[in-house]
């Protein structure tokens, strides 16, 4: 199963592949769930908006923080192999 859903201003899109959620806030992943319900989300710091974004999917789950450079390393590696399927920049 594949699914995006986007809220109404676009600026918020979560995509779903089988049991696991990618959040993405403008076109920045930022947190996800894995298919047995743990959550990660960056320890990046970003705008004020995409840390609202953030703590509104989480609401109230509890999640594991990953230290930006692994972080990076984890999102690079997603949008290498899914990026052309959800329309996001590609990484050199």
């Amino acid at each position: 199963m594949f699914s995006i859903q986007t809220n109404s201003k676009g600026n918020v899109t979560i995509l779903r592949i089988a049991r696991m959620e990618f959040l993405f806030s403008y076109a920045t992943f930022v947190a996800f769930e894995d298919c047995e319900g743990s959550t990660y989300r960056t320890g990046e710091r970003y705008s004020i908006t995409t840390t609202r974004h953030i703590g509104t999917w989480l609401d109230g789950r509890q999640c594991t923080v990953i230290p930006a450079q692994v972080w990076r390393d984890w999102r690079d590696t997603f949008v290498r192999k899914f990026g052309a399927a959800i329309g996001a920049p590609q990484i050199d």
